[in-house]
């Protein structure tokens, strides 16, 4: 996920950005660094959860939170940069709720550890 954030940073500074809507240009770069930052915790995510001795599933709530958020969240950016169809931007609420379900579910699989712990 981080080398794709990577490709589509590079591809919206060279090749896409003749196909970006001037007015949207913000909206593309947003897409961008959400896209990063997500990747980014994913990962740290992913190693907290096996560190801190729980069992470690791809399907854990919290990463399926943040993955689905992330692609639904920036997705929507970048097809609304592309595009410029309102209705894409609509999405992106949707993928930043998702987002912030990815963290309630992860503070609680933390909180949940150190109370078992206790």
């Amino acid at each position: 996920m981080g080398l794709s954030s990577v490709i589509f940073g590079a591809a919206g500074a060279h090749w896409l950005s003749a196909y970006i809507y001037v007015g949207r240009i913000d909206t593309y770069e947003t897409a961008v660094r959400f896209h990063m930052y997500l990747s980014v915790i994913i990962l740290l995510v992913v190693l907290i959860l096996r560190n801190i001795g729980r069992q470690f599933s791809i399907f854990n709530p919290s990463l399926v939170f943040f993955l689905f958020g992330s692609l639904i969240f920036s997705g929507s950016l970048y097809l609304l940069s592309l595009s410029d169809i309102s209705l894409f931007g609509a999405l992106a609420p949707v993928g930043g709720i998702m987002i912030v379900l990815g963290w309630i579910f992860f503070i609680y699989y933390i909180y949940d550890t150190k109370a078992n712990k206790l």
